[in-house]
């Protein structure tokens, strides 16, 4: 979501004022596109991608002239793993995890090509 600088409000400065951007960003857009790689190839360890829509907010909506980026994806079995939660789980536990985060991570490096290498190949 993208909140545009108010011309209205006189503690703005001018030099961050500007139009508020129209297009689908660029970090939205990305994400799309690898969660749609990811679910072509059959990625087994990532949410699957269903529908994304971009959506620009009228002069009545909450955040006139801005806009709105909806990505729908699968919800995934498991806990969040916050750092907190994480240091607080018994040292073979936390082996177990980062086992598993490196296998998902080998997954994903074998379906698509990583950011730094390149766009995804699915």
């Amino acid at each position: 979501m993208q909140i545009p600088n108010s011309v209205d409000d006189p503690s703005a400065s001018q030099k961050f004022i500007q139009p508020p951007k129209r297009d689908l960003g660029d970090r939205t857009s990305q994400e799309i596109e690898a969660l749609r790689a990811l679910t072509n190839a059959g990625c087994s360890c990532t949410p699957r991608y269903i529908a994304s829509k971009h959506e620009h907010q009228s002069l009545e909506s909450w955040v006139p002239r801005g806009f709105l980026d909806y990505i729908v994806m699968e919800k995934l079995e498991g806990v969040t793993l916050s750092e907190r939660y994480f240091s607080f789980l018994p040292p073979e536990e936390q082996k177990e995890i980062r086992t598993a985060f490196k296998s998902s991570y080998e997954e994903c490096q074998q379906l698509i090509l990583l950011p730094s290498q390149g766009m995804p190949t699915a």
